[in-house]
């Protein structure tokens, strides 16, 4: 089997993997906040004042896989001068769920 074909094969096996979907989740998240804290030019030390904790758990929270409460990500979100959105979106195009023609509503 050419590399080529292996590698694929084991990727899309990952990409199914929901600890692998979580943890892409989280890195999309934390990516997320720190744009905004540095396009807001916020170090650590002032989201962690913000949020009255130590810097250590601020610092913890991006450099551990720990699971981020809905209500810690709100806290970060206010501190931040963000909203949160949480979705659920189809993980395929309607079209193709809706074989029949038929509108889904």
């Amino acid at each position: 089997m050419p590399k080529e074909k292996w590698f694929a094969e084991q990727f899309s096996k990952l990409e199914s993997d929901l600890e692998y979907q979580a943890g892409m989740l989280r890195l999309k998240l934390y990516e997320d906040i720190l744009h905004v804290m540095e396009e807001q030019g916020i170090t650590r030390s002032e989201l962690a004042a913000r949020l009255s904790c130590s810097k250590a758990y601020v610092t913890k929270l991006f450099n551990d896989s720990t699971n981020v409460t809905l209500h810690t990500l709100v806290k970060i979100s206010h501190a931040l001068g963000c909203d949160v959105e949480v979705a659920l979106v189809p993980s395929t195009p309607i079209q193709k769920r809706n074989r029949s023609g038929g509108s889904i509503r």
